[in-house]
C-alpha cells in the first residue's frame, strides 16, 4: 500500500457519530429512526426516515405510497439535509424530490412548535400556508398543513407519526 495512501486511511474517524446540534432541538431526536403517518382517508402511506451526518446535519428521506390493495411502491420520494443556521437562528434545508421539485427553505421554533412557512408562491404554493410539526411524546409528532384565514391559523390536514424502526442513524 503506497504511504500516502495508508495515512489517508489512518485519518479516517472510526467513531460513528449519531448526534445533532442541540439547536436542532427535539427534532434533532427523530435521527436515527423511521417514522409512518397515514395521511386523511388513509388512501396515501408517508414514511420519513431521519439521519446524523458528520454529527452537524439531519438527513430526511421521505416516501408517499398509495395504500390499497394493487397499489405498490412509492408514488413520490424525496430528500433533504438540514443545517441549523445561528446568524438566522433557525433550521435550513435544501430538499429536492422525484417530482423534480427542489429548493431551500426554513424552519424555527415558535415556542414548542417547529414551523416551516411555505415555499415561495413561484413553488406552487398559496400565501398564507405553513406546516407545524409538534411532538407529541418518544414515539410520535403531529404535522398539520395551516393556512390562514381571517388572520387566525387554521389546520387544513393533519397526520400524526409514530415510530417505525431504527433508520440508519448516520451517514459518514
Amino acid at each position: 500500500m503506497p504511504r500516502f495512501l495508508a495515512i489517508a486511511l489512518a485519518a479516517v474517524p472510526t467513531a460513528v457519530q449519531t448526534q445533532v446540534p442541540a439547536e436542532f432541538g427535539w427534532f434533532g431526536q427523530l435521527a436515527g429512526a423511521c417514522w409512518r403517518g397515514e395521511h386523511p382517508g388513509g388512501r396515501l402511506r408517508d414514511e420519513q426516515c431521519y439521519s446524523s451526518q458528520f454529527g452537524r446535519f439531519m438527513r430526511g428521506t421521505i416516501a408517499l405510497t398509495p395504500a390499497g390493495p394493487g397499489r405498490d411502491g412509492p408514488s413520490h420520494q424525496g430528500d433533504s439535509v438540514f443545517a441549523w443556521d445561528p446568524e438566522q437562528q433557525r433550521i435550513l434545508f435544501y430538499f429536492w424530490g422525484s417530482d423534480g421539485r427542489h429548493g431551500v427553505s426554513h424552519g424555527l421554533y415558535e415556542g414548542d412548535d417547529l414551523v416551516f412557512p411555505s415555499a415561495p408562491a413561484s413553488a406552487g404554493q398559496a400565501a398564507g400556508r405553513r406546516t407545524v410539526w409538534r411532538r407529541i411524546d418518544a414515539e410520535s409528532y403531529r404535522v398539520s398543513v395551516q393556512t390562514q384565514v381571517d388572520g387566525r391559523w387554521t389546520d387544513q390536514m393533519q397526520v400524526i407519526y409514530r415510530k417505525s424502526g431504527s433508520g440508519s442513524g448516520t451517514t459518514e
